[in-house]
């Protein structure tokens, strides 16, 4: 150090020495790598452990939280607090592997590794009790975006704001899957822009001191999906906020180099997932994560997706609601996700937009049966959601929820021509949400972009849990949700790979040539 001695209170605690700096001495004291600065006024040294350092890009916009700069304009910001959320799920997904469904040794895991809150003696208890308190590493920003990386300009006009990158309006399948952050705007005459965000290709860095006796290998692992399937921010199961790893380095040593081609993208993958499992391991798991195929039993799947040519199977049973198609590719019928897309240069958008067109013709009934792209017929192959929903509309009691469900709740459904509204939730007080098993991600590999899709079956509420049913306002029926083995996720399989022959879907994708990373169908 230079200059006059700092004043500093020194304190130990277990694997910290903290040093308390006083406010009101503004001198900067440098205790290089290994010094992590909280906005408290303590700088925390941590025993020797292992450093770990990480580049990312943001691939697609990013839409976290927003935080108020000097002069008052409000402006998106990636936060440490994210990231660590973002590393918690991805490294929960792992811990299935050799866990199975321990939930009790899961948490003590988790709570050791990422924190928790204090136990009532204000303590951490260590090994044979349950691990509270800080986390086993720091994590901080080293280099943050900068303000102009946000989507729109510092000061510039007040949101919503037209919906364009570099000039180019945001197309219908982008749209619909950031809905929340991009929706229609009437006084703009098309999508919009209501919040902030960052631009795609922003590159940001972290740092994890992390303490010897930490889980190393498991942060590590949780990285590298997080860089790979993972992001960040609103929509992130919906291909908004994708990031892509682009250097990792352990203790100096780099441990990592970002794929260049799609079979690159692929192995590595496949080296982070799981190759074995726990023999408990047998049931959905109780939380996100992936889970092997068994008999009767899809597990996990993950797979790279391009448009595909099929379309669903003609001569479907026509309801009062739902007209009889008149042939596969005739005036009105349904077209292929490949025939409905324009072309478009290889992009972010392109991709995401083939993702987004693909599940509205998947899952929508359409409005007077076409999709918001392009005016395309609606596949409405959830023609029985969408006869339900006339149902409780017109008064009926709820014996039943619609299987799209399976795609995350709560699930709306609204008649613009009735102006009648139902929507499916969870009944707990506290929680009316479940997240969707569906994750949508974007991957740059040299100048292509890939879109993949991963989706993780578990358990869909908790024990006791209930969907809730309302018209408008008012509850209409209460059900008791399945068990984990018993819920239906067929709908999300077939989003992949279904083949259109009942009881399965026709999916809008192909699995393009080696693209295949879990099948979730047992091994032999």
């Amino acid at each position: 150090m230079s200059g006059d001695a700092c004043p500093w209170n020194v304190t130990s605690s277990g694997f910290l020495v903290t040093y308390h700096l006083p406010r009101a001495n503004n001198k900067t004291c440098w205790l290089w790598s290994r010094i992590i600065a909280g906005t408290d006024g303590r700088v925390v040294v941590m025993a020797r452990g292992s450093e770990i350092l990480a580049r990312f890009q943001t691939t697609t916009p990013m839409f976290p939280g927003e935080a108020g700069g000097s002069d008052g304009i409000m402006g998106a910001e990636i936060r440490p607090t994210a990231i660590k959320a973002a590393l918690r799920f991805w490294w929960r997904s792992l811990a299935y592997a050799r866990l199975g469904n321990d939930t009790a040794t899961l948490k003590r895991e988790e709570d050791a590794l990422f924190g928790a809150p204090a136990d009532d003696e204000g303590g951490r208890q260590r090994r044979g009790g349950t691990a509270r308190g800080q986390a086993a590493f720091m994590l901080r920003l080293t280099s943050a975006p900068a303000a102009e990386t946000d989507l729109f300009p510092p000061g510039s006009e007040p949101l919503p704001a037209s919906a364009e990158i570099d000039g180019a309006a945001i197309p219908g399948g982008v749209a619909y899957l950031g809905y929340g952050p991009v929706l229609y705007s009437r006084d703009l005459g098309g999508p919009a822009f209501h919040r902030r965000g960052i631009k795609p290709g922003t590159i940001f860095s972290i740092a994890l001191r992390c303490r010897a006796d930490s889980d190393v290998d498991g942060l590590i692992a949780a990285l590298k999906l997080f860089g790979l399937l993972g992001g960040m921010g609103a929509r992130s199961r919906r291909g908004f906020g994708s990031v892509a790893l682009l250097d990792l380095v352990r203790d100096g040593e780099a441990i990592f180099s970002p794929p260049e081609t799609l079979r690159d993208y692929v192995q590595r993958l496949k080296a982070v997932l799981p190759a074995t499992y726990v023999a408990s391991a047998r049931a959905r798991p109780d939380w996100s994560a992936f889970a092997p195929g068994r008999d009767g039993m899809r597990g996990s799947v993950c797979a790279i997706v391009a448009a595909g040519k099929a379309v669903p199977l003609a001569g479907q049973v026509p309801t009062a609601r739902r007209p009889q198609w008149q042939g596969q590719r005739g005036s009105g019928g349904p077209v292929s996700l490949h025939a409905a897309l324009e072309f478009m240069p290889p992009s972010w958008s392109q991709t995401l937009n083939m993702l987004g067109v693909g599940m509205m013709l998947y899952r929508s009934s359409g409005r007077n049966g076409k999709i918001a792209y392009r005016d395309k017929p609606a596949w409405r192959q959830f023609h029985e959601d969408h006869d339900w929903f006339y149902e409780i509309a017109g008064g009926q009691t709820a014996e039943r929820v619609p299987e799209r469900v399976a795609f995350g709740v709560p699930l709306p459904f609204y008649s613009s021509t009735t102006n009648r509204k139902v929507t499916v939730g969870a009944a707990a007080a506290t929680r009316d949400r479940r997240a969707s098993p569906v994750l949508m991600h974007v991957h740059r590999v040299g100048q292509d972009y890939l879109g993949v899709i991963t989706i993780l079956p578990g358990r869909y509420l908790p024990d006791g849990d209930s969907f809730s049913v309302k018209r408008g306002d008012q509850p209409v029926g209460t059900l008791t949700a399945p068990s984990p083995d018993a819920f239906n996720f067929d709908p999300l399989f077939d989003l992949i790979d279904g083949h259109g022959r009942p009881p399965h879907r026709q999916s809008p994708f192909r699995v393009v040539d080696g693209g295949w990373i879990l099948t979730g169908r047992p091994t032999s």
